[in-house]
């Protein structure tokens, strides 16, 4: 059976963002553009499948899909 791969969070948390996975940390950045940069970074690492930004406001803004070439955004997102 084949292992289902892992999503990457980019949240914000107080003042910073962070990166996790199955509720684990796995990186913090001062930045969004900074945690996404991070969690690009590390998605191929850990065999994540797609990167899921968060606003401010804890709503999903976008979605990247990750590629073995690494992520891609979808059409229509920056």
């Amino acid at each position: 059976m084949k292992a289902e791969k892992k999503t990457l969070h980019v949240n914000p948390v107080g003042e910073n963002w962070e990166v996790e996975s199955e509720n684990k940390t796995l990186g913090q950045a001062e930045t969004q553009p900074e945690a996404v940069e991070l969690a690009q970074e590390l998605a191929m690492a850990e065999q994540a499948a797609t990167i899921e930004v968060h606003g401010e406001d804890g709503t999903l803004a976008k979605e990247v899909a990750v590629t073995s070439a690494g992520p891609v955004n979808p059409a229509g997102h920056p």
